[in-house]
């Protein structure tokens, strides 16, 4: 197959349950794994949404350097939070942030969970931070700030 991201996890589990070395494993399967996804995914979003970087980084609390390192494929995602903060300052639909909570390898937003109900529904209201950051309080809910 051309793009080995599209192959299903079970063909891939069976694929490492019989390998004989994780080595050949990793070589052949390389560009499944998340490392680096995230930040070109974040890109392509902020090309989408016409979204300036100087407004990710203020939106999302992070530093310059720090954004610009993730941005660049040279730092590993931020936590949780301040991954969804990023799709908000980007605003990315509930998709896209599935998809950049995923590709950072942080647990999906779950209906099933009150505090990410309550930012699932702010996604889908295209609220932006403060409103979130109001409703989370407003609901007793922990914020997204760290």
């Amino acid at each position: 197959m051309n793009d080995r991201r599209k192959i299903k996890t079970t063909f891939l589990l069976q694929e490492l349950r019989e390998s004989k070395s994780i080595y050949n494993y990793i070589r052949t399967n390389h560009e499944i794994f998340s490392d680096g996804i995230f930040s070109e995914y974040l890109k392509t979003l902020i090309l989408k949404y016409k979204i300036s970087k100087s407004e990710l980084v203020r939106q999302s609390g992070l530093s310059k350097s720090y954004a610009y390192a993730i941005l660049n494929g040279s730092r590993r995602p931020p936590s949780r939070n301040r991954v969804i903060l990023m799709a908000f300052a980007v605003t990315a639909n509930f998709e896209e942030t599935q998809n950049l909570l995923i590709y950072s390898e942080y647990t999906p937003l779950s209906p099933k969970h009150q505090r990410d109900a309550a930012i699932i529904f702010a996604i889908e209201q295209k609220l932006n931070t403060i409103q979130l950051s109001e409703l989370l309080f407003d609901l007793d809910l922990d914020g997204l700030e760290e």
